[in-house]
């Protein structure tokens, strides 16, 4: 690799909040609802249903940080409503795992 390029180079958890900071982890969270059992997370062409997401986020009791695409560096949150404490992107998965038994069983 080019050294003027490998100086430029990201590291995994510089792009994770880039290119893996939104859509990519909307998507991870709308499939782990949809193998819950969760229906409307994904859309008729196979991508994240942002609305029917947020409101299985929100019947969860949380609020959604998801900021709707690809924003670099604005990685998801979740705010929980009865508490306001804000959970990461992998406390929240780690919340779905232990809320629904089928996911730890899968990826």
């Amino acid at each position: 690799m080019d050294a003027k390029l490998k100086a430029k180079a990201m590291t995994d958890d510089q792009l994770d909040g880039v290119a893996g900071g939104t859509y990519d982890q909307s998507w991870d969270v709308a499939l782990k609802l949809k193998q819950a059992g969760i229906e409307g997370t994904i859309n008729g062409i196979g991508g994240v249903n942002f609305d029917g997401m947020r409101k299985a986020i929100s019947d969860l009791g949380f609020e959604s940080k998801d900021h709707g695409g690809f924003i670099i560096g604005k990685a998801n949150t979740y705010v929980e409503k009865s508490t306001g404490k804000e959970f990461t992107q992998k406390e929240f998965v780690d919340f779905l795992k232990q809320k629904f038994p089928v996911l730890q069983e899968q990826n």
